[in-house]
């Protein structure tokens, strides 16, 4: 969870009334919230991440004046009329970064505690709620700065005066030198060009890297534009109503700004307010205390949102800042929070019968605890595997559409689900090869493969024992005890599989049917892991037998 520090002065500042640190936080942690400090200069509070409206001062601020029942608007709205700005969206930006909104304030007044705090938020909010700005990003540009309308596009490697530098240099140099550039380089493609936001006389931002020195904010500055950047259309819109919110609550006048794609066009911010009706009696079986009509809107009202009575149950009015409310459990989770769990009685969750294990994660313990008794040890590894560790190194045949492939591996390392689980237990010893033997390891988990053009899950044990001594006959007495601890009868067959020595290993066979193998790993399996020692194994499909 994100930590947000705040100013302590501007902080009580914003909530608009005299209150102690420790009635501060008291009331803080009956909203969900923990304070880890509180002085006269910093207050440190964690915030829960589906709240990124409170990250900082002004909606922190807010959120407690309405749980102390000392605010009573609850809902903004801005009119719609003629548009301050428009953005003009190329359609070069489509399937990189594709999503831009905005606002514009004016008459804004704003000193370096209010500065701080804003910027401060916009931070956490790229860096949470954004993914470190992949999903979103905001710049807050001088609005007398900007001459024309604006361009969003994706552009090749031209030049700018970012914030804070001294010279112009081009994107590219951005990305290698600049700080922002630096720590943000993950989010951009330069192959596919730089997204950047234009106006009539050049780059005003870097998206969503830096903004232009040409538009930074100063002490006089009272009149702004917010741009908002995403990979989500529905996810910079919200955004754009939070940030209206926030200036409204500063006491700017927000204005509505066009975004332009093509011959369509849509304006920001919506200022959109969901609405939920709930019953009485919902509310009180799910919380599980009787609350009652004029309560059930007090309670509603603590939490910031507007409500009434409608045909005998509460409309709740969403307010537009509030990102994280999905469905009515959001709501009935707030009622609760509001009348306190404190005082909220818990009841034993009834159940019929005790709890147990499934049959096959009883079969699973049981095989797990044969081979531990037997001097193995567990290994878990990943799912995720390449063509030359399943197939190559261990000298099998890599037959088309036998393996479930991953579409667009990033890495030759993950290219498909692996089909064996002993490729993963040799890569494991190979990077203990050093250590004292013997060495032994099992893994019990899915393999998979391809049947019919349709991916397949089985669940396989195997079993891997590096030891000068380790032979045949060691590998067939460990699969005896362990089929028999399982109670499965079985037959050993002469086996064939290139990743044996011919002749030492032997199929497994049950009811007729091959499910596995055993017997001593050929030499050029174990060269390819860089395994010195001589090694057996074993490997058997348990699908079907649980």
């Amino acid at each position: 969870m994100p930590n947000v520090s705040l100013d302590t002065k501007y902080f009580m500042k914003r909530i608009g009334s005299s209150i102690a640190l420790d009635k501060l936080s008291e009331q803080l942690y009956k909203m969900g919230f923990e304070v880890e400090n509180a002085d006269e200069k910093e207050i440190k509070i964690e915030v829960t991440a589906n709240r990124p409206d409170l990250l900082g001062a002004v909606g922190m601020a807010r959120a407690l004046r309405y749980f102390m029942h000392k605010e009573e608007n609850y809902l903004h709205s801005i009119k719609d009329g003629a548009p301050a700005l428009t953005i003009a969206v190329d359609g070069s930006v489509k399937g990189y970064r594709p999503f831009i909104s905005g606002i514009v304030v004016k008459d804004i007044k704003l000193n370096d505690a209010a500065i701080a705090d804003l910027f401060s938020f916009t931070d956490k909010l790229c860096d949470t709620f954004g993914r470190q700005r992949k999903k979103l990003a905001i710049g807050v540009h001088n609005l007398g700065a900007i001459k024309g309308d604006l361009v969003y596009t994706i552009a090749k490697d031209e030049k700018m005066l970012a914030l804070r530098e001294k010279s112009l240099m081009s994107y590219s140099s951005i990305m290698q030198k600049n700080e922002k550039g630096i720590k943000y380089a993950g989010t951009l493609d330069e192959r596919k060009g730089y997204p950047v936001l234009k106006d009539s006389e050049g780059t005003l931002a870097l998206i969503p890297i830096i903004n232009s020195e040409r538009t930074k904010l100063t002490d006089s500055t009272r009149n702004l534009f917010v741009d908002i950047t995403g990979t989500s259309e529905y996810l910079v819109g919200k955004a754009a109503d939070l940030l209206a919110s926030i200036f409204m609550e500063l006491g700017g006048k927000v204005s509505k700004i066009s975004v332009r794609y093509g011959t369509t066009s849509r304006k920001f911010p919506l200022m959109e307010h969901q609405e939920f009706m709930i019953s009485l009696a919902k509310l009180e079986s799910e919380i599980g205390v009787e609350i009652g009509f004029n309560n059930a809107l007090s309670l509603a009202n603590k939490m910031g949102y507007g409500a009434a009575f409608v045909n005998n149950k509460v409309r709740f009015t969403v307010p537009e800042y509030r990102l994280d409310i999905i469905n009515e459990q959001d709501i009935i989770e707030d009622i609760a929070i509001a009348y306190g769990y404190d005082y909220i009685n818990p009841v034993t969750v009834p159940s019929v019968s005790p709890g147990r294990l499934e049959a096959k994660d009883a079969f699973f313990e049981k095989a797990s605890v044969a081979l531990v008794g037997m001097g193995f040890s567990e290994s878990m590894n990943s799912y995720l595997s390449s063509s030359s560790v399943n197939f190559t190194k261990m000298t099998r045949k890599h037959n088309a559409g036998e393996a479930v492939t991953i579409k667009d591996a990033k890495s030759a390392n993950i290219e498909i689900l692996r089909t064996s689980l002993l490729p993963s237990l040799l890569s494991d010893l190979s990077s203990s090869k050093h250590e004292k033997m013997p060495q032994r390891l099992f893994e019990l988990d899915m393999a998979f493969y391809v049947k019919r053009k349709q991916p397949v899950e089985s669940y396989h044990v195997a079993a891997v024992s590096i030891d000068s001594g380790s032979n045949f006959n060691y590998s067939k007495s460990v699969v005896c005890s362990l089929l028999s601890a399982l109670g499965i009868k079985f037959e050993a067959k002469a086996g064939s599989d290139p990743s044996f020595i011919n002749g030492r290993c032997a199929a497994v066979i049950v009811d007729g049917k091959s499910i596995g193998i055993f017997g001593e790993l050929h030499p050029e399996v174990l060269r390819n892991f860089g395994i010195e020692e001589p090694a057996v194994a074993f490997e058997i499909d348990l699908t079907g037998l649980y």
